[in-house]
C-alpha cells in the first residue's frame, strides 16, 4: 500500500488522498452489508517489509521489551489510518499497546468523525499502571466481569464486563457482542497489538484488513510479528 500512496507535488490535494478515498468508499460499501451477530471488524496496522510491527527483545518477555512508537508510518499511511478511523464507530487496542504507545486513539487528520476508543484489559492492570499519564479519553475498557464491579474511581473510563476464556483472556466473541448490545457499535477498527490482531484473525472475526508497509527490515530476532495467524487470515479474506 505504501508504494502506491505517493504524493503528487504539483497537485493542490496530494494524490494519495484520492486513493485513500477510493479505499474508504469501498470499505463503507462493505460495512453496509448485513453482518450477523457482531460488528464489522477491520484489522489495520503498519509493518516492516519482513512483517514486523515492533522491536522485541527475545530475552525479555515483559511489556517493557517492546519499542514505543516505532516509526513505521509516513504521511500517506498516517492519513490512511485516520481516514479509516473516521469511518469506524470504535477503535480497539490491547492494554499492552495502550501502555507502551499511550495513543490518543482519535481522528485528527481526516474530517470530524471520531471513533469511540476501546481497550482490552482483563484485570485493569495496565490501565492502572498508566494512571494519570493516559492520553486516551472517554474509552470503553473491556475487562472481566469481576474487574468491572470495582468500586475504584475510573474517571472518564467506562468499564464493560465481558466473559473470560479458559486461558484467562477476554472472549472476543463476547466482547464484540457486548459492544454491539451495550453501545450500539456496528463497526470496529482493530489496531493492535500483535496478540490482539492474531486472536481476531485466528478466531475468524475479521471482515477487512488494511496493511501499510514501511521500507524497513527489523530482523527475525528483533522484530515482533504483526500477525501470527497469516494462513488463517488469508483464508478469511481470500
Amino acid at each position: 500500500l505504501h508504494s502506491c500512496l505517493s504524493e503528487s507535488p504539483n497537485a493542490a490535494v496530494p494524490h494519495h488522498h484520492e486513493q485513500i478515498r477510493e479505499i474508504v468508499n469501498k470499505i463503507e460499501t462493505w460495512q453496509g452489508e448485513p453482518w450477523q451477530h457482531r460488528p464489522f471488524v477491520t484489522l489495520s496496522f503498519a509493518q516492516s517489509l519482513d512483517g514486523k510491527i515492533a522491536y522485541f527483545n527475545s530475552n525479555n518477555a515483559n511489556v517493557s521489551s517492546l519499542s514505543s512508537n516505532l516509526p513505521l508510518s509516513g504521511e500517506p499511511s498516517l492519513h490512511m489510518t485516520h481516514a479509516l478511523r473516521s469511518i469506524h464507530e470504535a477503535i480497539l487496542v490491547g492494554s499492552k499497546t495502550l501502555l507502551v504507545d499511550n495513543p490518543r486513539l482519535s481522528n485528527r487528520l481526516w474530517g470530524q468523525k471520531q471513533p469511540r476508543p476501546v481497550v482490552l484489559d482483563v484485570d485493569l492492570k495496565y490501565i492502572k499502571e498508566l494512571g494519570s499519564n493516559r492520553r486516551v479519553q472517554n474509552a470503553i475498557v473491556c475487562c472481566s466481569l469481576e474487574a468491572s464491579e470495582t468500586e475504584e474511581d475510573t474517571g472518564d473510563l467506562t468499564l464493560l464486563g465481558c466473559k473470560v476464556d479458559d486461558h484467562g483472556r477476554l472472549d472476543l466473541q463476547d466482547v464484540l457482542q457486548q459492544l454491539s448490545f451495550s453501545f450500539g457499535i456496528r463497526s470496529i477498527m482493530v489496531e493492535g497489538g500483535s496478540s490482539i490482531l492474531s486472536s481476531f484473525a485466528a478466531q475468524g472475526l475479521v471482515n477487512c484488513v488494511c496493511i501499510t508497509i514501511a521500507p524497513k527490515l527489523l530482523g527475525q530476532d528483533k522484530g515482533l510479528p504483526s500477525i501470527h495467524a497469516i494462513p488463517k487470515l488469508i483464508d478469511l479474506v481470500g
